[in-house]
């Protein structure tokens, strides 16, 4: 994707970023889009758009990440 001297040089903010096991972590980037599988133990503000479903769960992954 992107050339090695591209990567060392500059600040790359991804346009989503996909969760599939969404924690609260100090790398989240604040105003990126994001999209993550919820359970109800997980803290929703860390989710611009979250998904219901068991997000420890190996099936429901690959049945919504494809």
């Amino acid at each position: 994707f992107f050339r090695p001297e591209v990567s060392l040089c500059e600040c790359i903010i991804p346009d989503l970023i996909i969760f599939l096991n969404p924690m609260p972590s100090p790398h989240t980037i604040e105003h990126v889009p994001s999209i993550g599988i919820v359970d109800s133990n997980v803290d929703l503000r860390i989710i611009m758009y979250p998904i219901p479903a068991n997000n420890e769960s190996t099936w429901t992954a690959k049945l919504i990440a494809g």
